[in-house]
C-alpha cells in the first residue's frame, strides 16, 4: 500500500514509518541522465513562496529536475535554488503552463499556488477565488489535456 502514496522529502514526514517510495520514478533513475531528453520534470507552481521554495530546496537535493512557475505576487525569485528555472508567470494561464509541460518534459506537478492570507481573503473574495479556485481549475484542465501523469494540490489555507 506504501507504494501508492505520494511522499514529500520535507522534515514534516521524515518521521512517518513507512518506506517512501520515489516522488515519481525510479531511484535508479534519479540523479542519473540529466539531459531533457531522458528525464522528466517536476513542476512546482508557487516555488518561490515559503513552503514552494523548500519542497523545490528538497527536490533538488534529491537530484530531481524541478522547474517553477510563480508570478512572485508573495514568493522571491532570490528563494528559487540555483540551477531550477524559475518562469514569472501565473499558474492559471494555460498557455504558459502547456508550454512548460511540453518544454520540459513535466511528469509530476505539485502545486502550492494558492492564496492564503485569511484577512486579504476578506476585503477580496473575489480575487482569493478566482486564485484558488480558477487557477487551479486551469492548471488541472492543462494537466490532464497536457499529458502529467500526478498532480499534487498543497491545501494549507486554501481549503
Amino acid at each position: 500500500i506504501a507504494e501508492k502514496f505520494l511522499y514529500a522529502t520535507l522534515s514534516m514526514v521524515a518521521s512517518w514509518p513507512a518506506p517512501k517510495p520515489p516522488i515519481h520514478r525510479a531511484p535508479a533513475s534519479i540523479g542519473s541522465g540529466r539531459g531533457r531528453c531522458e528525464d522528466m520534470t517536476v513542476l512546482v507552481t508557487g516555488g518561490a513562496g515559503y513552503i514552494g521554495s523548500h519542497f523545490v530546496y528538497a527536490m533538488a537535493e534529491a537530484g530531481e529536475s524541478v522547474v517553477v512557475i510563480d508570478n512572485l505576487s508573495t514568493g522571491f525569485a532570490d528563494s528559487v535554488p540555483g540551477g531550477v528555472q524559475l518562469i514569472i508567470g501565473d499558474a492559471g494561464d494555460e498557455g504558459l503552463v502547456e508550454s512548460t509541460i511540453k518544454d520540459y518534459r513535466v511528469e509530476s506537478i505539485v502545486h502550492f499556488a494558492g492564496s492564503v492570507v485569511v484577512p486579504d481573503s476578506m476585503r477580496d473574495p473575489l480575487g482569493y477565488y478566482r486564485n484558488n479556485t480558477m487557477t487551479t481549475r486551469s492548471l488541472l484542465n492543462v494537466a490532464v489535456n497536457g499529458g502529467a501523469q500526478r498532480v499534487l494540490l498543497s491545501t494549507t489555507a486554501p481549503v
